[in-house]
């Protein structure tokens, strides 16, 4: 087993799941494999935007060097990218927050990160693919080594005020009478994995299950939206599941424009633990 080694800032929340890990180079300096540097785990961010300025928070689990010889220094990036990257491709897009970790030795890794809420680099408004990057530095460039994307797209700037439309089957439910857009999907476990739309059923319109497509009425995962308002000026949104895929729900306020992204990789035989966020949404 590896050891721990000391990140550059506190880490104190690793409640959240990971987005659908994939790999990539900078298409700049492109290495041609990964290099047994990766993120691991539960990983998440999470956004604050004016029509001026933006705020970005990322936290998550762990970042491990599986390698028998010490890293570089090492930094994670959080992009608006213009197109969701695969392996290889140069990743288009906008800076929006980065932390330096710091360098790994062997068989080390960062445990339990957290950026807290930080000032970032506000991209122009438009509809980006969220990508958080893991970045090597090799004494005269930095590289990508692992990456993470979500599986849908988020809107700045211009969110708010565009309807949630409905789609049951097509991954998409609207809940607190659409003011809450909740986009699904999961992810099984073939060799290659395939991605499938969740298939939404409404609750009373503050809830919401979801199946699959090979059991659609089955519950593999539960939302709600509770009204916190009179209490923290905000909503609250609850989180559970009963499956061990790997899944990814993008949520929108319809009303502000702010977002989040739950998401999780596939892990046999390991089933999430309930989610609760009450500081996202707020109420006005």
């Amino acid at each position: 087993m590896g050891q721990s080694a000391t990140p550059l800032f506190s880490a104190t929340e690793t409640s959240y799941a990971p987005s659908p890990t994939l790999r990539s180079s900078d298409g700049r300096h492109a290495k041609t494999s990964p290099t047994g540097i990766q993120f691991e785990g539960s990983w998440s961010w999470q956004l604050w935007w004016t029509s001026s300025t933006i705020d970005a928070r990322m936290w998550g689990d762990r970042v491990n060097n599986t390698n028998t010889y010490s890293t570089g220094t090492l930094k994670i990036r959080l992009t608006a990218a213009t197109h969701r990257a695969n392996w290889g491709d140069t990743i288009n897009g906008y800076a929006v927050d980065e932390y330096q970790l710091g360098q790994l030795g062997s068989l080390q890794y960062f445990q339990n990160i957290d950026t807290g809420r930080r000032a970032g680099t506000r991209p122009p408004n438009g509809t980006y693919w969220m990508t958080t990057i893991l970045l090597e530095w090799d004494g005269s460039n930095w590289y990508y080594v692992d990456f993470m994307v979500n599986d849908t797209t988020t809107t700045i700037g211009s969110a708010s005020g565009a309807p949630c439309n409905q789609d049951l089957n097509g991954g998409v439910v609207c809940l607190r009478n659409g003011r809450f857009e909740f986009v699904g999907s999961w992810t099984d476990f073939s060799n290659p994995p395939v991605t499938r739309p969740l298939i939404w059923t409404p609750v009373e319109n503050i809830n919401a299950t979801a199946g699959f497509q090979n059991n659609p009425s089955g519950i593999q995962i539960v939302m709600r939206v509770a009204d916190g308002c009179s209490l923290s000026g905000t909503w609250w949104v609850w989180l559970g599941g009963f499956t061990d895929a790997g899944w990814n729900i993008a949520v929108r306020d319809t009303v502000t424009g702010r977002t989040r992204s739950f998401s999780r990789s596939g892990q046999g035989g390991v089933f999430p633990t309930t989610t609760r966020d009450m500081t996202t949404f707020s109420c006005n």
